[in-house]
């Protein structure tokens, strides 16, 4: 019984990742960043040309990384819609074999929970994003799981395709007691620094970065706080946002959730109250946390049915604040 169990789930996870995968294809031009990654597409030539001449990827708004993952796929289309229905293939699949690793009965419920109410933001609009934070998914599921070096593969291959996810590095290091009570401190401090915006902009003017390596990640952070001047963030949704995510991590720390995907919500919520006010470079922070809410929910109706009422409240939270917005984007 319980291995005819597994093998509906696979089965229904396999049509369940090539339906969603299809909905991006089929939805092609709708995603905010269609058109931008479009052009970085026809820019790109496919890979034996790199290896066998002397072009070179050209200094971009996307990672190197990425730029060679597009000349790869160059090899077998020309087809930009084609790759973006193989970005959601492989995304979904990597976020099922992560929840799998949590939970052999349950990762499909997992899945299609997340699918509910990230898809369009993940996979539809911000898809380079979505397969980064899938690697990062993958990661944390492995560091809990003490698989050390495999979690580091993942999360540096989360890093090489959007380096947005570099902010994972501080879930390995607070396995040090002493630094995390230091961060943690630091963090809450600077979310409430009024200004921030400008004092970062000041100092990223002095191109300080470009000299290390890292003009490209704060590049990204400066034009996110320029922008974010002309931005408007709801007080209301914020409010709605802190209420929940405070709830979730009470309930998580009450039935001793493993410390990594504690720390992992946690610090992926801070990180967010940081940089609310750098438009969507905060929002790519938090898909992380997004991505273990079904852990999770899994873990408190492991521990106590009786949290199961928490499962509407967080679904309905989840699909009105992310998915009706969207929608409304995407019809007008």
């Amino acid at each position: 019984m319980k291995i005819e169990l597994q093998n509906k789930n696979f089965i229904f996870t396999i049509l369940i990742v090539f339906f969603l995968s299809l909905v991006t294809l089929v939805f092609f031009g709708y995603g905010v960043d269609d058109y931008g990654y479009l052009y970085y597409w026809n820019k790109t030539y496919p890979l034996y040309e790199y290896i066998l001449s002397d072009k070179k990827i050209e200094q971009r708004a996307i990672e190197v990384t990425y730029s060679y993952l597009f000349s790869f796929f160059k090899l077998f289309t020309d087809d930009f819609e084609v790759f973006k229905f193989f970005n959601t293939l492989i995304t979904l699949s990597i976020m099922s074999y992560a929840y799998y690793k949590v939970s052999k009965k349950y990762y499909l419920y997992m899945l299609i929970y997340t699918s509910i109410y990230l898809f369009i933001d993940f996979n539809i609009d911000q898809f380079r994003n979505a397969l980064a934070a899938s690697f990062g998914l993958l990661a944390i599921v492995q560091l809990s799981k003490k698989e050390t070096y495999y979690s580091y593969f993942n999360f540096i291959l989360a890093v090489l395709i959007h380096n947005s996810m570099s902010w994972l590095a501080v879930i390995y290091l607070s396995k040090n007691t002493r630094y995390n009570k230091v961060t943690l401190i630091f963090l809450v401090f600077l979310i409430f620094i009024p200004n921030k915006v400008n004092l970062l902009i000041d100092f990223l003017d002095n191109n300080f970065f470009d000299t290390i390596g890292l003009s490209h990640l704060f590049g990204k952070i400066q034009f996110y706080a320029l922008e974010s001047h002309t931005s408007q963030f709801s007080e209301l949704l914020f409010s709605f946002f802190i209420g929940k995510t405070i709830l979730i991590y009470a309930l998580g720390y009450l039935v001793k959730m493993d410390k990594t995907y504690l720390y992992t919500y946690l610090y992926a919520t801070l990180f967010y109250y940081l940089l609310i006010d750098f438009n969507t470079f905060g929002a790519r922070i938090v898909r992380e946390a997004l991505v273990l809410e079904p852990i999770f929910l899994y873990f408190l109706l492991k521990n106590n049915l009786r949290y199961i009422l928490v499962i509407p409240f967080m679904l309905a939270y989840n699909i009105f604040s992310k998915n009706l917005p969207l929608i409304d984007r995407m019809i007008n």
